[in-house]
């Protein structure tokens, strides 16, 4: 997380040392980025055995995804207004035995974010401008985790529906190399949701008492793009966002006792970017 704190911000530095080259992409009007990813989570690491079996320790980890990410702005002088957003959606089974257990399982982890945006330019000259970003986000994330130990299954299950939540970043480009550009933002804000969970065990259903959370969200991404034509641009580049304290399924902990996890989840991974400007 630093790392990417660090690597964005030096990016960002360029616009106060590097001259521009080139002409400018066109400034107001309509903007759209379609955006493919190419993703990998960390953090969402399930305990499939501890579920049914507690002298067992068995991890089931959800898979890398494709996904998209899209952007759509409008720009009118120092001003530009949008929405943003992104999803990710992952199953992941296993089977395995460990003697003298046998073991079936299967996790998914669902995950959306949506981003209204307000942005203004605070620095510009010749092939640089750096942005402040005001805005907000909506999001959504579902886990659940499925086991099955010697015919004896297992559903534990977890959402947390948000409302929303402020958010503040940054986000500049520069010009190198005539038609090269260096592209990044950083943004942090914090959701306001309520968790569900339950269990269901033996056709049994236990839920869990509803609870309000906080949860801090830090995205980041950075990418080289090639303007074709000053309208059109096609970049590669890196995505990084991560949920702090985000509730997972729950877990058995003791006889007949339950604990409520919180954890911290990473997604990263490349991106391609198809910009179009009018």
């Amino acid at each position: 997380m630093k790392g990417a704190v660090v690597l964005v911000a030096a990016c960002l530095s360029l616009f106060w040392i590097n001259p521009g080259w080139g002409n400018d992409p066109p400034a107001e009007g309509l903007h759209l980025q379609l955006e493919p990813l190419y993703l990998k989570v960390w953090g969402a690491r399930e305990n499939l055995a501890d579920l049914v079996n507690h002298q067992t320790s068995l991890a089931v980890d959800p898979t890398n995804d494709f996904t998209l990410r899209g952007e759509i702005s409008y720009r009118k002088g120092n001003w530009r207004l949008g929405l943003n957003g992104w999803w990710f959606d992952s199953d992941y089974e296993l089977v395995k035995t460990v003697p003298p257990a046998n073991f079936l399982g299967h996790t998914k982890v669902s995950f959306w974010s949506l981003g209204p945006f307000v942005d203004y330019k605070i620095y510009g000259s010749e092939g640089k401008e750096l942005f402040l970003q005001w805005g907000a986000k909506f999001c959504g994330s579902q886990q659940r985790l499925m086991g099955v130990c010697n015919s004896e299954a297992l559903v534990s299950h977890s959402e947390v529906n948000f409302h929303g939540g402020p958010g503040i970043g940054l986000k500049g480009q520069i010009n190198f190399l005539k038609n090269f550009w260096l592209k990044g933002f950083i943004t942090q804000s914090v959701t306001i949701g309520e968790v569900s969970r339950k269990v269901i065990r033996r056709q049994n259903v236990m839920e869990f008492a509803p609870d309000t959370v906080f949860i801090p969200i830090t995205e980041a991404q950075l990418k080289v793009s090639y303007h074709f034509t000053p309208r059109f641009a096609f970049g590669v580049g890196g995505f990084l966002s991560v949920w702090y304290e985000v509730p997972s399924p729950a877990r058995p902990w003791g006889t007949n006792q339950w604990r409520e996890p919180e954890d911290n989840l990473v997604f990263a991974g490349l991106v391609l970017a198809a910009e179009g400007k009018w």
